[in-house]
């Protein structure tokens, strides 16, 4: 995937009053793509939350606005539930969407 940037931006693009958008779409993950399905389940076990019912949200974008709170939050959250270094266990999985994790941690 290429992305083409025909524009100059700066990071306040990405900030609508005070908050950092991001994407997504709610209801449209559901067994129909089992591989989001996996996405899903496996950074709910990683942030120790309950699997959701479906349909779940799409948070899968090509261009994703991080806010560096949000990621300390779940690195941290990460290593309370699974005991273990982030990096180990977000490495540990074979099926991770690093969209799906930001998008759930928000």
């Amino acid at each position: 995937m290429v992305i083409a940037v025909v524009r100059p931006f700066t990071p306040e693009l990405f900030v609508r009053d005070g908050v950092a958008r991001f994407y997504r779409k709610p209801n449209e993950i559901d067994d129909r793509l089992p591989r989001h399905t996996r996405w899903h389940r496996g950074v709910r076990a990683l942030l120790g939350l309950p699997e959701a019912v479906p349909p779940r949200t799409d948070y899968v974008s090509s261009l994703l606005a991080w806010d560096p709170s949000v990621v300390r939050w779940l690195l941290v959250r990460v290593e309370q539930m699974t005991g273990r270094q982030w990096t180990d266990a977000i490495s540990a999985q074979l099926h991770f969407s690093e969209w799906t994790i930001n998008g759930v941690s928000v």
